[in-house]
């Protein structure tokens, strides 16, 4: 475990409020635990931390949360008693730092969620954990776990790129958080993609839960703006280790990347 001195050096080099780079550091070691536990073949990392953590470490909005799809035919009952059996004694082992489980994350058989209790270098606090399963498309990579902190080496199973990026897409009709309007406006925005192809991956995605994509307006209704304001600096701007331009920028420039996409 680093110390606090050092944590807080980060935070001040990275220009971050030194909790949520806290909170960075021991998702990092709970993901190292997650991969070196017997669930881990099972799981594919995904989400906004797959992005900060694998894809873009030190220049994406960091995440507060860990997010895994079971790609396997693995029983939920397995896999979520070996996060929560198994994990917290790698984690301890490896680092020092002492985490556990809240509440009762399979109380529903269909996934896991949870939240995890950790005591860090500073504080105490929690942090999200959700393994859901559903028709798994498109694909997953093994990639390395970039060397930050005084994480060990280690490789995860994670959703490639443009599979994020059309989970992401496919979750701005689905719950429309401001975080997935960012993510999608800077993927598009410093990454090319194969249009055609992720396009169809997009559809695909919609398809398989039941989501209805009737055009790039339905991502943009006319109060927009005005809903996601309230949570730029909680969800954003706090998260990020840069400056932003204005949310009127990110979702104008937004929807002309995905109607040249889409149409």
């Amino acid at each position: 475990m680093i110390t606090d001195r050092e944590l807080r050096a980060v935070a001040r080099e990275r220009n971050l409020p030194v909790d949520v780079v806290e909170k960075d550091y021991v998702l990092g070691w709970i993901l190292f635990g997650i991969a070196s536990s017997a669930a881990s073949g099972s799981l594919a990392f995904k989400g906004g931390t797959a992005l900060s953590k694998i894809y873009f470490p030190g220049r994406w909005r960091l995440s507060e949360d860990l997010d895994f799809t079971a790609v396997d035919e693995s029983e939920m009952l397995v896999l979520g008693t070996g996060v929560m059996y198994e994990v917290p004694g790698i984690v301890q082992k490896a680092s020092g730092i002492n985490i556990e489980m809240k509440g009762d994350p399979l109380a529903n058989p269909e996934f896991f969620r949870g939240k995890i209790k950790y005591t860090g270098p500073l504080s105490k606090n929690n942090i999200k954990i959700e393994i859901s399963r559903e028709p798994f498309i498109g694909k997953v990579v093994r990639k390395s776990v970039p060397h930050t902190y005084d994480y060990p080496k280690f490789a995860v199973k994670v959703y490639a790129l443009d599979n994020l990026l059309a989970e992401k897409m496919r979750a701005i009709i689905e719950r429309g958080k401001i975080r997935d309007y960012y993510d999608v406006w800077r993927l598009l925005k410093i990454r090319k993609f194969d249009k055609q192809e992720l396009k169809e991956l997009f559809l695909q995605k919609c398809k398989s839960k039941g989501v209805t994509f009737t055009g790039v307006e339905q991502m943009f209704p006319a109060d927009i703006a005005k809903k996601l304001e309230p949570y730029l600096d909680t969800w954003l701007t706090r998260l990020s280790p840069e400056p932003l331009p204005e949310l009127e920028t990110i979702l104008a420039e937004l929807k002309i990347s995905l109607k040249d996409l889409l149409s």
